[in-house]
């Protein structure tokens, strides 16, 4: 993938599902591919030890996919991978544009919830989150997802999901391309 060419969340989309959006998801993926990653990007870099440009671009790809998994499947948390989590905090930290980009995007805050690392139980709700987002809803939603930005869920820590609180009656709630589930925690005492 060449580092000049950000790639369109559009593109990564399932056929199917692409025909089924309507004009506030479209308006809100075009608003997620016409985000300025590189400030975010700048600081993933230093501070997450990322390398290369197209590491970058591969990061920014999979963020765009976090985000536009959280508009077309707002009933439900989804958690992103460690290494996006550089990405996405060095966007975080752009305070003002990240209120902004979330308030046009999804129409609410995107709420950061940190890992408590002592609870078993938020160990395995976040695990849960990250299969639910990597076995479920990308495959439902997207062609396929970079097994290196997103890979199978061994026992590596996960660092963190968030959540938006997308309003029922809003046009994202109403179109979700995916049903609110029930999230079933087995947790191993």
């Amino acid at each position: 993938m060449g580092t000049d060419v950000p790639v369109s969340v559009s593109s990564l989309l399932r056929p199917e599902v692409k025909a089924k959006l309507c004009a506030t998801q479209r308006a809100a993926l075009k608003r997620i591919d016409e985000e300025d990653f590189r400030l975010p990007s700048a600081t993933a870099k230093r501070v997450g030890g990322m390398k290369s440009d197209e590491e970058i671009q591969e990061l920014v790809t999979g963020l765009k996919m976090y985000y536009a998994a959280t508009v077309l499947d707002p009933h439900n948390a989804h958690a992103f991978s460690p290494k996006i989590d550089w990405l996405f905090h060095g966007h975080m930290l752009c305070t003002k544009p990240f209120a902004i980009f979330c308030q046009q995007v999804f129409g609410a805050p995107l709420e950061h919830n940190p890992l408590d690392e002592e609870s078993e139980s938020a160990i395995a709700k976040l695990r849960d989150l990250y299969d639910y987002t990597t076995e479920i809803a990308f495959p439902a939603l997207f062609k396929k997802a970079d097994s290196h930005i997103w890979p199978k869920r061994e026992d590596h820590l996960l660092v963190c999901s968030c959540d938006t609180i997308i309003p029922d009656g809003s046009m994202l709630a109403q179109n979700a391309m995916l049903l609110k589930r029930e999230t079933v925690l087995t947790v191993v005492q």
